[in-house]
């Protein structure tokens, strides 16, 4: 009879898989949305959400009322509503329990943001849109980067090749002097290389978006304590987290106050935070703590 292992639980990180917390007690990890086990490789309830893919076009959901209304018809594996990214792992990612996002968008934003960077560096940020700004995710800043890394060392290359002597002799010929010559390609080296410098400054010290930020902890007291939005703060704090709700990733059209303005919440920007319709009315009067744990409770089976 061969002999049975037994492995103990002796990691303290409760983070496991893609860095979701563990639930110590029932060894499952929570997506928000729903609970998954990495046991079985299935998430233990269905999604409750219609769809498939998120589609990155559209702001509207991916499919009409019809036949189908939870699955894309096109995509079998949406039939499975317990599959983990339509059982294809590698090309897409779960981020919050509901639906599959494919991973060639992040790279699409890579791809725009080096020519974002390419382009501020050459116009010294005049060119529309090129310039970094707060909704920029860290992937289109990394782009960014290397744009304008490209555009300095073509600068660079452009200066120094552009910059020579010529003879200059005395009308006798006894004296000659090497005079430096700078040619019309070193100038526009010079500008790029410029450009480029000041853009790598404006891509550091301008604040990126957090993708993927969660729930705030929320702030109370002060001024605006109880206070609703101003439709511009409103504008803003939608754009927050890629416009998705930090509680369960659907499009964000409400503005939550992590700390209820009922109790003495407040208007400021850590106190605020995208939530879709559905989870801001079940929030209520919770805290976004308060609300995770009552979450948590729900989902588990």
């Amino acid at each position: 009879m061969a002999a049975s292992a037994v492995y103990l639980h002796t990691d303290p990180n409760p983070y496991k898989f893609t860095g979701k917390e563990r639930d110590a007690e029932s060894g499952l990890d929570f997506f928000v949305a729903r609970y998954y086990s990495s046991a079985y490789g299935r998430f233990l309830s269905p999604d409750e959400f219609t769809g498939g893919p998120e589609d990155a076009f559209s702001s509207s959901d991916p499919l009409p009322p019809g036949p189908l209304p939870y699955a894309d018809i096109t995509n079998l594996q949406s039939l499975n509503k317990y599959a983990y990214t339509f059982n294809n792992p590698v090309r897409y990612t779960d981020p919050n329990g509901h639906d599959g996002i494919e991973d060639f968008f992040t790279a699409l934003d890579f791809v725009v943001g080096v020519f974002r960077g390419a382009s501020a560096s050459i116009s010294f940020g005049a060119a529309p849109g090129s310039r970094p700004n707060e909704s920029d995710s860290l992937t289109s800043r990394v782009g960014q980067t290397v744009g304008t890394a490209i555009v300095g060392g073509i600068g660079i290359s452009a200066t120094i090749g552009g910059v020579g002597t010529v003879a200059a002799c005395s009308s006798s010929g006894a004296a000659c002097a090497a005079l430096p010559v700078v040619l019309p390609k070193a100038v526009a080296g010079t500008s790029a290389v410029v450009g480029a410098a000041k853009n790598s400054l404006d891509v550091i010290l301008t604040p990126t978006q957090k993708s993927g930020q969660g729930p705030k902890k929320g702030s109370s007291g002060g001024p605006s304590a109880g206070k609703r939005v101003t439709p511009k703060q409103r504008e803003q704090i939608l754009q927050e987290n890629d416009g998705k709700c930090v509680f369960c990733g659907k499009k964000a059209t409400q503005v939550d106050h992590a700390t209820p303005r009922s109790r003495n919440g407040n208007t400021k920007k850590e106190n605020l935070q995208p939530a879709c319709l559905g989870c801001n009315s079940s929030k209520g009067a919770k805290t976004s703590a308060e609300y995770i744990r009552w979450l948590k409770r729900k989902k588990i089976p």
